[in-house]
């Protein structure tokens, strides 16, 4: 006698599988071979559901009026620029005008004292050409100076805070961070921090102070202005769990570059200097530079964008461990930079 092939349904016990299914190669009696063509038509209609939702999304893709999510990150980041200039410049207008009350003042007082000149002189009638001629030159010196103040400019900072934003396809590996939130913190000798962590200022000889961020990953950019430096500032980075102290140069983390009006020229590695890549120690008062910190690629680069130079040095993780902090070094007295 033949045996029968039962119904492959999990429920059915009393059916014979006389329906094959050339899909899931299994058979099933009438009742549940219809049953399990409902099914296979529930999935069906599933999937021509998210079909048909990823339709409308590539749809949407195309339509101006649909709202990507991408968009909202422009939009955020449009209106967080636009809050930042407007409080820079309402900053630079409050101080524009403290600047415009200290010049009228002593205008003022510039101007009182030719006044009485004049009364006293036209009185007395005690006056020559020689001095009709300074009054003159003096009057027109005081017009020049409420017309155009020879003490105050507006310029455009070219390191603000503002950073334009952009759309990227890439492949890159390596995040961008730009570092405008970096601040002076700990300082190792006689310096004075000031203006919201952003100026340095050396009150005595060898000091060091060091940056209150920790970089450990991607890339990021440290933006200062060498307000003063005499014939010496080192400029770079550290690890902090190797401590710190006055000569941050000298320590055994340090990685950078020493060196001012090209008086020296060190380059350190390890904390130990030497002449590596080429630099020249032509760093002088009111140079702009640009520390550039990449974590992933394991350097440093260094631009002054007075002479447009452009630096590099490796950093060996094993004498140098991350997280790094970033360190200035001053070597005499009145020394200052500023994170702009």
């Amino acid at each position: 006698m033949t045996s029968k092939t039962p119904c492959a349904h999990s429920t059915c016990d009393k059916g014979i599988g006389i329906f094959a299914c050339e899909g899931c190669q299994q058979k099933f009696c009438r009742k549940h071979s219809n049953g399990h063509r409902e099914a296979l038509a529930k999935r069906l209609d599933t999937i021509v559901f998210e079909h048909d939702l990823i339709q409308q999304q590539l749809q949407n893709i195309s339509d101006p009026m649909a709202k990507h999510p991408l968009f909202t990150q422009i939009d955020k980041w449009e209106t967080e620029s636009i809050n930042k200039i407007r409080q820079a410049s309402g900053d630079a207008r409050n101080q524009l005008q403290q600047l415009l009350d200290e010049n009228a003042h002593k205008t003022m007082k510039a101007f009182r004292r030719i006044t009485d000149d004049l009364r006293y002189r036209r009185n007395t009638e005690d006056y020559v050409e020689s001095d009709l001629d300074q009054w003159i030159e003096e009057l027109n010196k005081i017009k020049d100076e409420i017309d155009r103040p020879k003490n105050i400019d507006v310029s455009e900072d070219s390191f603000a805070s503002v950073m334009l934003i952009r759309v990227i396809s890439s492949q890159a590996h390596v995040k961008y961070h730009p570092t405008t939130e970096e601040r002076f913190g700990e300082a190792v000798g006689d310096i004075e921090v000031s203006e919201s962590g952003r100026l340095a200022v050396s009150k005595s000889g060898d000091a060091s102070v060091y940056g209150t961020s920790l970089y450990s990953s991607g890339l990021h950019q440290i933006s200062v202005e060498v307000v003063k430096a005499s014939d010496w500032i080192f400029v770079g980075i550290m690890s902090p769990s190797n401590g710190r102290r006055e000569g941050a140069d000298f320590l055994s983390s340090a990685y950078g570059w020493g060196g001012a009006n090209k008086r020296c020229a060190w380059v350190y590695l390890n904390g130990a200097y030497n002449g590596y890549g080429g630099f020249d120690g032509d760093i002088i008062n009111d140079d702009r530079l640009e520390l550039t910190v990449n974590c992933s690629e394991r350097k440093i680069r260094l631009f002054n964008n007075r002479t447009k130079k452009r630096y590099e040095i490796p950093i060996d993780v094993k004498r140098c461990s991350l997280p790094w902090t970033f360190a200035v070094n001053f070597g005499f007295r009145g020394d200052s930079v500023y994170i702009l």
